[in-house]
């Protein structure tokens, strides 16, 4: 997580939280790596937004969500935070077809 917003709350009283979250692994396409890097916007909304509060800016995090635009009939995408986890050793994790 690169950075965060400070809480609101939408008009029913839902604690929202917007952040941006910076992306980096190695992807395997065609049977060669892939270096893959991006910034993302993304929203949490209700209960995970406290375990978003709790993280410093910089903490490495695996999440859970899903894309959707960022308002109706916009081409632009939002990805939706529905799950959090801090990763202990990001170098460790991969992706590549046929390995366990």
């Amino acid at each position: 997580m690169v950075e965060r917003s400070i809480t609101r709350y939408s008009p029913a009283g839902v604690p929202v939280l917007e952040c941006r979250l910076d992306h980096r692994s190695t992807q395997w396409e065609a049977e060669a790596p892939r270096e893959v890097e991006f910034e993302m916007r993304a929203l949490a909304l209700g209960g995970i937004v406290a375990e978003l509060e709790a993280l410093e800016p910089g903490t490495e995090v695996a999440v859970r969500g899903f894309l959707a635009p960022t308002r109706k009939g916009a081409r632009t995408l939002l990805l939706h935070i529905t799950g959090i986890e801090r990763v202990q050793h990001p170098d460790q994790v991969t992706d590549r077809p046929g390995r366990s």
